[in-house]
């Protein structure tokens, strides 16, 4: 424990780190052991009689401590990509998911879809897939059967809770895609997207268990549609 000598007003103080080698600030990772010394001016004579009580340096010492260096962690590297953002029914453009998307680099074509004619949602999403040729789509709920219905050549989908049964014809989904889904949704059972990647004949690594309901908004759920769009890409 370091100690600091006090009179009636402190005279002198400092602190310093001393070991078998200095900590610089560039030091390398490892394991160092140190110790702080604190150091005063106080009266002091060694003859205890004595009245008269000069000033003397005193040193006191820490018990020994160890403190970790780690190596610095590289940022990595964002690569931009185009994402076309399909919303659910009774949802509007610049909803949380797509905001996040924006908000780690990516450029986000999000278009408002009709909640009425499923139709008009599909050739709006037609329309903005063909005028922006976006590198991954990504569906939420009825915006993953939007997704679905959509000629999307090879681009792979990334599809959140997607109510493929409720809304569309297509029932398969192309390989190299990914869902995700929780085993709690509310809206859409989970045991949905068990089926469309059993129909697919895809592997079971398709469909990745997320979240604690059907929005899929926490941090975990979002951070994993983000790891999903660059597995897929």
């Amino acid at each position: 424990m370091l100690k600091i000598f006090k009179i009636d007003t402190i005279i002198y103080y400092k602190e310093y780190c001393a070991s078998h080698q200095n900590v610089q600030a560039n030091a390398a990772p490892g394991e160092y052991t140190l110790a702080i010394s604190g150091q005063a001016q106080v009266p002091y004579n060694k003859v205890s009689t004595e009245i008269t009580k000069p000033n003397t340096l005193v040193t006191q010492p820490s018990k020994p401590f160890t403190i970790i260096v780690k190596a610095k962690e590289e940022k990595k590297k964002v690569i931009s990509m185009k994402v076309l953002f399909l919303h659910g029914w009774n949802s509007k453009p610049g909803g949380m998911k797509p905001t996040y998307l924006l908000n780690h680099g990516h450029e986000v074509i999000n278009p408002a879809l009709s909640d009425d004619d499923f139709a008009m949602a599909v050739a709006v999403a037609q329309n903005a897939f063909d005028k922006h040729h976006p590198e991954v789509v990504v569906g939420s709920s009825r915006g993953g059967a939007v997704a679905l219905n959509i000629n999307s050549g090879t681009t792979p989908l990334v599809l959140m809770c997607p109510a493929w049964k409720n809304w569309g014809k297509v029932t398969t989904l192309k390989k190299g895609s990914v869902i995700l889904h929780s085993r709690k949704d509310e809206v859409i059972p989970f045991v949905n997207s068990e089926e469309l990647v059993l129909k697919s004949g895809l592997g079971a690594d398709t469909l990745w268990v997320v979240g604690n309901d059907h929005r899929l908004a926490d941090d975990k759920s979002l951070a994993k549609m983000l790891e999903a769009i660059e597995k897929v890409t």
